[in-house]
């Protein structure tokens, strides 16, 4: 859940405010003076894969499961973090190796100890967005 959370915050804000920092340049657009044509998938697809799961797994967290202890809270969800985020840098930056481009252009476009900015950055916004809404939840917590 806080994965899905990152990845609309992260998407959705970049996708309004700094297009070309998340969308790929057209390869077959004619350059213009208005700019490079970023591509652009269509708004159904867009939603079913920067939205709609982090709205449902939100929900279905809300509405049918139990909030999480204290202990899982303070301690093992930071290891989680860390050792995803971990992972999903590694296997980005090993795949990048290959293809000399990332999935995004903001990572494409930044050195290496920026782009490690970058993924610890997305770390703690899913660490704190877990807190926040674990804080949230209705329901009583699992015990300790």
């Amino acid at each position: 859940m806080p994965l899905a959370v990152v990845i609309s915050s992260i998407y959705w804000s970049l996708l309004l405010l700094f297009p070309s920092l998340i969308l790929q340049k057209n390869p077959n657009s004619e350059p213009s003076s208005s700019g490079d044509a970023l591509m652009r998938i269509p708004v159904s697809v867009d939603l079913s894969l920067h939205a709609a799961p982090g709205l449902a797994l939100l929900a279905d967290f809300m509405l049918f499961q139990r909030k999480f202890s204290k202990t899982e809270v303070r301690y093992v969800a930071p290891v989680i973090v860390a050792l995803s985020a971990g992972w999903y840098g590694w296997w980005v930056e090993y795949c990048a190796s290959f293809n000399g481009t990332f999935p995004y252009p903001f990572l494409t476009e930044n050195p290496f100890n920026v782009r490690v900015g970058i993924y610890g950055g997305a770390a703690t916004l899913a660490l704190v967005s877990f807190w926040i809404i674990n804080a949230l939840h209705p329901n009583p917590s699992r015990r300790s």
